[in-house]
């Protein structure tokens, strides 16, 4: 093309052409960035809620909340947590609800323990011939590892007297921060399983402190296995 013999109408509707089609294409590779920081978000949120229920759909900055919840306050409840992350411009509650099934509720497996250095000892036993179990990277129990917290919330049901602080514990791969909210939401979805079925809600609480504490060298799988955790410690 001689563009010498362009008229100058034909050389701005050129370039207005041109300009149009840049800003489409700035576009199209800035809102593929923008959805997936909002998608980190919103995972991010329904983690430290400890939804494990949900899902996300994304469009743009607007995220749906999808899945089965298991009440309506647990429905608002991630919501709340995805709206509150930056980015996120409107969440919109796709979700069903369905309550879980009524579950059997622990019995005490003997008496009372009054000693609170027994009842330590009785979680450390509990706990020695394996640990609490949980999905690759995620704070949902794996069903495998049920029955040892069954065990465990019919043992607590004899240390009624004490306080329960159920610590979660990671090893030290990936992000600091990311471990520390892993681990807390592992913790608390141990709690709610104990107190939905039976174990009061004012006897256990939950905290999270990511690699913080390891037993053993997170340089091989098998240290990295060991601190990979959930503890009881009982206090008065």
């Amino acid at each position: 093309m001689d563009l010498s013999k362009l008229t100058e109408r034909q050389v701005l509707m050129w370039g207005g052409g041109a300009a149009a089609l840049y800003c489409i294409l700035a576009l199209s590779f800035f809102v593929g960035p923008v959805s997936n920081i909002v998608a980190d978000k919103a995972d991010d949120a329904l983690l430290v809620e400890g939804a494990a229920w949900a899902d996300i759909e994304i469009n743009g900055r607007d995220v749906s909340v999808i899945g089965a919840a298991p009440s309506a306050e647990a429905g608002q409840r991630a919501v709340d947590a995805v709206g509150a992350k930056w980015g996120v411009r409107v969440v919109r509650a796709k979700y069903t609800i369905e309550p879980p099934p009524k579950v059997d509720a622990f019995v005490p497996s003997g008496p009372p323990i009054t000693d609170a250095i027994a009842c330590q000892s009785l979680m450390d036993g509990l706990l020695s011939d394996g640990g609490i179990q949980f999905e690759t990277g995620k704070a949902d129990l794996a069903s495998a590892g049920l029955p040892l917290l069954d065990q465990i919330g019919a043992a607590l049901l004899r240390c009624a007297s004490f306080t329960i602080r159920i610590v979660g514990h990671t090893d030290n791969t990936g992000d600091e921060n990311a471990n520390i909210r892993l681990s807390e939401a592992r913790a608390e979805a141990v709690v709610r399983y104990l107190t939905d079925k039976g174990v009061s809600a004012g006897q256990v609480s939950a905290v999270g402190l990511g690699a913080a504490a390891p037993v053993a060298s997170n340089d091989t799988d098998a240290g990295r296995s060991q601190n990979r955790r959930i503890e009881f410690r009982v206090s008065q």
